[in-house]
């Protein structure tokens, strides 16, 4: 299974409710809309506080926002690349992330999800 990460830093000038306004009731309603079928979990993540494993003490986080998008499968990832790499719909995806992202400041991570240790007892 893939998990896609993404890590989001808000624009400068935004306020974290701004932010997290705009991802919630835009941008997010847009990737459903365009993306979600290829999707077995989305959730949207909120950093509330940061600490070093080192210290234990508080530690600054650079990003605003954390996603999870787990896929079906290889082929739906696949056909997300597919989706996103069409000239119309990278330019809208684009367009939108600069309303309210740092885009040079967000990264994407695409993992193998490892099995749990935990039992679903």
């Amino acid at each position: 299974m893939i998990k896609f990460i993404v890590m989001l830093k808000k624009r400068a000038d935004l306020t974290t409710e701004q932010f997290r306004d705009y991802y919630e009731s835009t941008h997010a309603v847009h990737a459903v809309d365009k993306l979600g079928h290829l999707w077995a979990e989305y959730r949207r993540n909120y950093p509330l506080q940061s600490f070093s494993m080192a210290s234990g003490e508080p530690a600054a986080f650079e990003y605003d926002a954390i996603t999870e998008i787990v896929f079906k499968d290889q082929a739906a990832f696949d056909e997300m690349m597919r989706i996103t790499s069409e000239p119309e719909t990278k330019r809208f995806f684009a367009e939108d992330e600069a309303k309210f992202l740092d885009r040079d400041a967000c990264r994407h991570l695409i993992c193998n999800v490892a099995h749990s240790m935990l039992s679903a007892a």
